[in-house]
């Protein structure tokens, strides 16, 4: 299990996370959302080790990722802006990767490479950045790691790179317990791929969910109301991404949506309807509301 408990991290004086925590099981992939700046890139790297914080621990199967250059084996980082040794061509840092973990898997490698389409021969170089992610992605799985840490993986990558790395992503975690945490933009596929989402804002996590979860926890209405009676709701209960159109209102709320729905009823709300919503505008809701939850992991 990975363990980020109070993370926090300073850039001189700025605070760019602050008392994080980010608790992740094996066998589950596990999604960072927020806006750009929010912290989710400078966490990752936390736990990747790359940074140490200021604050605040991170530890993986209860090893502290500082101690041991064991705990570091056991974890691979995947990144939009990684670096490669421009040096070596793909074969040579394959050889590399080969003499640097024992583990390394080089018939999964090949089979990978198969669908992905790096030419070994090619220098690091002249890699494409969609090229560099998909090598960085059959590296890491190779390299066999028991936790991987991924920022803004499928980036650069054409459909059908995406599609494969998602379906490889689900199958190392079913069949080995791999443990994915992933921050990405692409909201759709971490609906389909994720079992849970932690979300960030302004470096911090406001919100825990699991996956099954993150749906309901915002309601999108359509009623007919008057400007005095929206003003009274929106006090009471909190409305957000509102949009009028005459009477007819559409608005979402955060909590609990039996109690919501009759709270709007008695609120004199007419020809009140609940809509269906996406995981982008749940994230949009959250965003805006930006509310300081932090819901107990079990």
């Amino acid at each position: 299990m990975l363990e980020a408990k109070n993370v926090t991290k300073k850039y001189g004086k700025k605070i760019a996370v602050a008392d994080a925590t980010v608790l992740a099981d094996r066998g589950r992939i596990h999604g960072l959302i927020g806006e750009n700046g929010a912290g989710k890139t400078t966490l990752l790297k936390c736990m990747a080790g790359i940074y140490r914080p200021e604050s605040g621990s991170i530890t993986y199967d209860r090893e502290a990722i500082y101690d041991k250059e064991e705990t570091l084996q056991r974890v691979a980082f995947i990144s939009d802006s990684q670096e490669f040794f421009s040096i070596y061509s793909v074969r040579g840092l394959l050889k590399l990767y080969q003499k640097c973990y024992p583990d390394f898997q080089m018939d999964q490698f090949v089979k990978l490479n198969q669908k992905f389409g790096v030419d070994l021969k090619k220098g690091i170089g002249s890699l494409s950045k969609g090229q560099k992610m998909r090598l960085s992605f059959m590296l890491a799985i190779a390299r066999r790691p028991a936790y991987i840490l991924m920022d803004e993986p499928t980036d650069g990558l054409d459909v059908g790179s995406r599609s494969y790395l998602k379906d490889v992503l689900i199958e190392e975690t079913e069949k080995r317990e791999l443990c994915v945490i992933l921050s990405s933009h692409d909201l759709n596929g971490l609906e389909m791929l994720c079992d849970e989402v932690s979300f960030m804002k302004q470096g911090t996590i406001q919100r825990h969910s699991d996956m099954d979860d993150v749906i309901e926890s915002v309601q999108k209405w359509q009623g007919e109301l008057g400007q005095e009676e929206l003003e009274k709701i929106r006090k009471q209960i909190g409305l957000y991404a509102v949009k009028l159109m005459g009477r007819l209102v559409t608005f979402q709320t955060i909590g609990n949506a039996a109690e919501t729905e009759q709270m709007l009823r008695q609120m004199g709300v007419q020809s009140l309807i609940r809509q269906k919503i996406s995981f982008e505008e749940v994230f949009l809701t959250w965003n805006e509301s930006a509310e300081t939850i932090k819901a107990p992991r079990k």
